[in-house]
C-alpha cells in the first residue's frame, strides 16, 4: 500500500507481471506512482455531473485512473488522437461505461 495515493500498490522494480493472468485479461494497470498523482490530486466527485478533461490522454492510464476515481459517473473528455480507439480494444471496463 502506498503512503501517499489510496488504492496504489507498490512493487519492487523487479516484479514481473507479463505473464500474470490478471494482467493479460486486463484487470490490473500497470502505472508508476507520478502518473497516479493528477488524477488523485484533482479528486474528482463522483456524481452524474461531473466533468473531467484529461488533456494528455495516452496511453490512457490517467483517464482510467479518473474514471475509477469517478465510479463510473460523470464524463471524462480526452484529448489525444486514436485514443478512443486503443481503449476501448483493452475493453477498460471503467472508460467503457463512461464511453470515454
Amino acid at each position: 500500500k502506498d503512503e501517499h495515493v489510496p488504492d496504489l500498490l507498490l512493487f519492487p522494480p523487479d516484479t514481473q507481471f507479463a505473464e500474470d493472468p490478471l494482467f493479460k485479461e486486463g484487470k490490473i494497470i500497470l502505472q508508476d506512482k507520478a502518473s497516479c498523482f493528477p488524477a488523485y490530486i484533482l479528486s474528482p466527485p463522483a456524481d452524474d455531473q461531473s466533468a473531467v478533461i484529461d488533456a494528455t490522454a495516452a496511453p490512457g492510464n490517467k483517464t482510467s485512473h479518473l474514471c475509477a476515481l469517478m465510479q463510473n459517473r460523470g464524463k471524462v473528455g480526452i484529448s489525444q488522437i486514436n485514443l478512443h480507439a486503443q481503449l476501448m480494444a483493452t475493453g477498460d471496463p471503467y472508460c467503457t461505461a463512461l464511453r470515454v
